[in-house]
């Protein structure tokens, strides 16, 4: 393998990885100190009683936080769920099930419903799921077989957050890729930085290409229907232990890249030979 490409490859491979976490991090931040606040459970009744009169039953579930497993208690009970994470992580938000008789047809007349609200309704097929936006929320109608009407009421991803989120990515790219190209220069010679390195990045990878992509996908585009929650890969069962170990061992590597340094800045010089 050319020294360019190898270069190219280490290169990429940081970058996506570095990108990935200057993003995650820089947007739960944002996320928390501009996050608006959640309806609370009094407001999905009053709104269920409007736009689902003829609801025979109602149920109102509120995740608070800016994102959260559906079952905390649940998972944090699970042995080794720090490290392994969960499959049920969620933005906050408000979820609104009505019980009524053909979910369908209340669907699709729904849409007026919450115009008259002061909700502005997105174009839509009449019968399938409706969204809205009012303010800062947005929210999702969907059935719930066999006899349900679901709405979720979601935060809207604030300008804040986008800006910081894309900015932090684009530094972490820049410098994982400076620092990626620099290691690929000397990943030839064989040792356990190297060694160390490429076991890292491999680890990491998975977590940080969903990551990356997702936050990209969602930064430069308005789409609101979901909130964009950047750190969403590292909290799943499968990819949180390979992040973990990932972030564990590229560690390691620059704890031995710098003993490496420090050895060649101390080794004595060569003695010049003369005849």
């Amino acid at each position: 393998m050319s020294d360019h490409l190898m270069k190219a490859l280490c290169g990429t491979a940081l970058a996506l990885i570095a990108g990935a976490w200057f993003g995650a991090v820089a947007g739960a931040l944002s996320w928390h100190l501009n996050a608006p606040a959640l309806p609370d459970r009094a407001w999905g009744q009053q709104f269920a009683s409007e736009i689902f009169p003829e609801a025979q039953q109602v149920r109102v579930d509120l995740i608070p936080e800016v994102a959260q497993y559906e079952e905390a208690g649940t998972q944090e009970e699970r042995l080794g769920f720090f490290l392994f994470g969960g499959d049920d992580y969620y933005p906050g938000q408000l979820i609104v099930t009505a019980r009524v008789n053909a979910p369908r047809e209340v669907i699709a007349g729904v849409g007026p419903l919450l115009q008259r609200a002061g909700w502005t309704v997105g174009s839509h097929t009449p019968g399938e799921d409706v969204t809205a936006a009012s303010d800062d929320l947005t929210l999702w109608v969907t059935d719930v077989q066999p006899d349900g009407v679901e709405v979720s009421v979601y935060r809207q991803t604030p300008a804040a957050v986008r800006w910081a989120t894309g900015t932090a990515w684009l530094t972490g790219v820049l410098l994982g890729a400076l620092l990626g190209a620099r290691r690929g220069r000397k990943a030839r010679a064989r040792s356990r930085a190297t060694s160390f390195f490429a076991l890292g990045a491999a680890l990491s990878l998975p977590a940080a290409i969903i990551t990356s992509a997702t936050l990209v996908a969602h930064v430069f585009t308005a789409d609101d229907t979901y909130p964009l929650i950047p750190w969403e890969a590292y909290m799943y069962a499968i990819l949180r232990p390979l992040a973990i170990l990932g972030f564990a061992a590229l560690c390691v590597a620059a704890v031995l890249i710098v003993k490496e340094r420090g050895k060649a800045r101390t080794a004595p010089a060569e003695p010049m030979v003369t005849n």
